[in-house]
């Protein structure tokens, strides 16, 4: 009764398992959500000019890991959760195009109000093979 059971797996390299998926660093899934976090984002980020809004889609590079808003007032508009800068500008106020919405910490809030629907989408993309 007592045998041996000898099993040859072959397989893949992981490597080539994720690049065919597109998972590998920098692929297309990590490109996928780069690109779809930086637009989704961008109706959170403050908007005078849209100067701000629009160094994040310029900033998306290889290999894809960071989401960058890249201005000189960048930091300050992040962290200032009390909502005025040290300007004393609002930005709840109707001079920031798409205010209340708009404000500090723009990815997070983003984050909160779309997860469910980003990962889904998320996933469809993962299930064609990031395409």
């Amino acid at each position: 009764m007592g045998g041996t059971v000898k099993v040859k797996l072959d397989m893949k390299p992981t490597s080539e398992i994720l690049s065919r998926r597109g998972l590998e660093r920098g692929g297309r899934v990590q490109q996928h959500v780069a690109t779809q976090v930086a637009a989704g984002a961008h109706s959170y980020v403050p908007f005078r000019t849209g100067r701000l809004a629009d160094t994040a889609i310029a900033n998306l590079s290889p290999p894809y890991e960071d989401v960058v808003y890249d201005g000189p007032y960048a930091r300050r508009h992040y962290y200032n959760t009390g909502g005025v800068d040290r300007r004393g500008r609002n930005f709840s106020s109707a001079t920031f195009v798409g205010a209340p919405r708009r404000g500090a910490q723009w990815v997070m809030r983003w984050w909160a109000d779309n997860r469910g629907a980003f990962l889904s989408n998320l996933q469809a993309f993962v299930n064609r093979g990031g395409r």
